[in-house]
């Protein structure tokens, strides 16, 4: 039985807005983010690469931050299963961008577990990230179900043992008919 739900951040729960506008590095620091397993390294690397001061970081962080919106089916998801199951969050990314997520979007009230990749050195789909996540929610990893836009993490997920969902943002509905499969009632 699934006793948790575990999403990642960009893709389940925040999309990039369809009106972004961004310069070409902007984007690429924006792609990059996902790799950070240390955010006083990732940025170091960021301002050598682009040759930026660190006010020209700051600027980058919030029009990164700023670039996304919650993806509205799915937050309607998690206001019907809130209080059902144990909600956990883990992102590959800077935590510096994830902190302003979490503010944002009061991420932290849903989710009683965010983890980092930039805050523990780990990152998906290493399966030490989501044996981690289990023993914080004291839960099996076959009682966790995890769900993420790329298959990449979510074959890692199934090889720490956790069940997994590929999500895509545009097929929802597709997603609430796989929950059937885990016997998730919402």
């Amino acid at each position: 039985m699934i006793k948790a739900l575990i999403y990642d951040c960009v893709g389940p729960i925040l999309v990039k807005k369809n009106d972004w506008q961004f310069l070409d590095f902007i984007r690429e620091i924006d792609q990059s983010c996902g790799q950070a397993t240390n955010d006083d390294l990732f940025w170091q690397y960021v301002r050598q690469k682009y040759s930026l001061n660190q006010g020209q970081v700051e600027e980058a962080i919030e029009e990164i931050s700023s670039g996304y919106e919650k993806n509205l089916p799915m937050w309607h998801f998690l206001g019907k299963i809130y209080g059902q199951y144990q909600l956990a969050m883990i992102n590959n990314g800077t935590y510096v961008i994830f902190k302003k997520w979490i503010k944002k979007f009061t991420l932290d009230k849903y989710f009683s577990l965010l983890l980092n990749s930039a805050q523990i050195g780990v990152r998906k789909p290493d399966k030490e990230i989501f044996l981690l996540a289990c023993q914080k929610l004291e839960a099996n990893p076959d009682e966790c179900l995890f769900i993420d836009d790329s298959e990449k993490n979510v074959v890692g997920a199934q090889q720490a043992g956790l069940k997994g969902i590929v999500y895509n943002p545009d097929k929802h509905g597709l997603f609430l008919q796989e929950l059937k499969n885990y016997q998730i009632k919402f």
